[in-house]
């Protein structure tokens, strides 16, 4: 069973800001973000167990090749994103986005 994801809307602007920043780097960079966002979608939806518990009844999925935090919390039946932070920022930015 695949869970629906749901994103917090702060999330896809830090999808959206997240890619504009590779996509003033390189085209390349920039696609190679959004497959691994995809793929790392993909994964917390077949089963987003497999993640570790991280804060608050959180769990993060790391992105392959980016320095970059899925987080997101587990329902029923579906998964919200609530963030997409750089690894090496302080991740209390996004702590007041969770209910």
């Amino acid at each position: 069973m695949s869970f629906h994801i749901d994103h917090y809307p702060n999330a896809l602007a830090d999808i959206q800001k997240n890619y504009r920043w590779y996509r003033r780097q390189s085209a390349r960079a920039a696609k190679g973000f959004l497959e691994a966002m995809d793929q790392a979608l993909g994964r917390i939806s077949e089963n987003p167990r497999q993640f570790a518990e991280y804060f608050d009844d959180t769990r993060v999925c790391v992105l392959k090749r980016y320095p970059y935090l899925v987080i997101f919390r587990m329902y029923r039946r579906s998964v919200t994103i609530y963030a997409v932070s750089h690894a090496k920022r302080s991740q209390l930015h996004w702590r007041k986005r969770l209910p």
